[in-house]
């Protein structure tokens, strides 16, 4: 066998999704929320994972690759928490939506706050970040152009714009709810009740 051999098997065959791999993420993003990217090391990582250094290199190169892996998942869950079912009410349809994505973003607030720290000095995890926003708005952007076109909307403000709004105010909600001081079921409601005002179903 040569030296590459071993590598490449693994790579085609369950480097993206072996449980290894999944327990290195899990204990870096409890690491990056507890510590800030900057005071992490390969080791905490492994640490927490209960593997060993080179178990952590044979699925990421440094510490930035796992960060990076890391933003990728969030920007999937993220875009995943708002494919609901069409069940031919615009606004039901959204409320569920919206409804996931604020949990998700909930979920992971701890990794988005790191990002956002990072966000003002590397300039590659700015990019990260800012896609992670942008994924889901242009998507609930089209939503609302849609609805406009088929007259089963009138949106206040133009579709990007709305889209950008309620984007603050999730992002805003998320940070109450993660203190405890928000219900996800209120901070739905509240949200529902603001948007039916400005999209005008």
């Amino acid at each position: 066998m040569t030296a590459g051999t071993g590598w490449e098997v693994r790579g085609a065959r369950d480097r993206v999704d072996s449980p290894t791999r999944h327990r290195l993420l899990r204990a870096a993003e409890e690491a990056f929320a507890a510590k800030g990217f900057g005071a992490v090391t390969v080791a905490d990582v492994t640490e927490g994972a209960g593997v060993g250094r080179a178990t952590f290199y044979v699925y990421f190169a440094t510490k930035a690759d796992v960060f990076a892996a890391l933003a990728a998942d969030v920007r999937d869950q993220l875009c995943a928490a708002q494919d609901v079912p069409d069940t031919g009410d615009a606004f039901a349809v959204w409320r569920a939506a919206l409804d996931g994505y604020l949990r998700a973003w909930t979920a992971r607030i701890g990794l988005l706050r790191v990002m956002a720290h990072q966000a003002i000095e590397d300039p590659a995890i700015r990019t990260l970040l800012e896609e992670i926003r942008a994924v889901p708005t242009r998507r609930h952007e089209r939503f609302v152009t849609r609805l406009e076109r088929e007259g089963r909307a009138r949106p206040r403000a133009s579709a990007a714009l709305t889209a950008q709004a309620v984007q603050g105010v999730i992002e805003r909600y998320a940070e109450l709810v993660a203190a405890g001081e928000l219900s996800a079921d209120d901070a739905v409601a509240a949200l529902a009740a603001l948007y039916e005002g400005m999209v005008r179903f």
